[in-house]
């Protein structure tokens, strides 16, 4: 009889044992998946913060210190899955249209500004007509990158719900 009991203490001690291991493992999925939603939503939110910025009407200095922090934070986020991976592609090419930007509205501030347009030009023969400049690629590179920041924005909230 004591054999028997201690055979059921012994069986119903190793099936809390695995209990409490199945448990923890999936706790520790669980965080570890939420720790990933966290570090990819700071990256959106860096990238997020330029795109604010493209809409409150922010002065050049203030848009030219979000544009490198965002990036900065960007670069290092590193992706541990596919749909990660794509939201933060999304996320690169806004950042490089951001940049983009910035440096086309850095020609206004140029001591020669036609010849600062000049060199951008060069470099974004997108922009080579006529009546382009600075005041025309600004907006155009902005809803360019929302557009960027719409399909980061679906992917983030797809990945959340996954």
């Amino acid at each position: 009889m004591q054999r028997r009991r201690l055979f059921v203490v012994g069986v119903v001690t190793l099936c809390l044992a695995c209990l409490v291991t199945a448990c923890t493992k999936q706790d520790r999925a669980a965080a570890d998946r939420a720790q990933r939603v966290d570090k990819l939503q700071a990256a959106y939110d860096a990238v997020a913060a330029v795109e604010s910025a493209t809409k409150a009407g922010v002065p050049y200095t203030d848009y030219a210190q979000r544009v490198p922090s965002a990036s900065t934070t960007l670069m290092a986020y590193e992706a541990e899955d596919g749909e990660a991976r794509e939201v933060a592609s999304h996320l690169a090419e806004a950042v490089y249209i951001y940049q983009t930007a910035m440096r086309a509205w850095a020609t206004k501030f140029d001591e020669c500004e036609e010849c600062a347009w000049r060199k951008f030009r060069n470099v974004h023969p997108e922009f080579a007509m006529e009546e382009a400049g600075a005041d025309y690629a600004i907006p155009v590179l902005w809803n360019s990158a929302a557009a960027k920041m719409d399909a980061a924005r679906e992917g983030l909230a797809a990945y959340k719900r996954r």
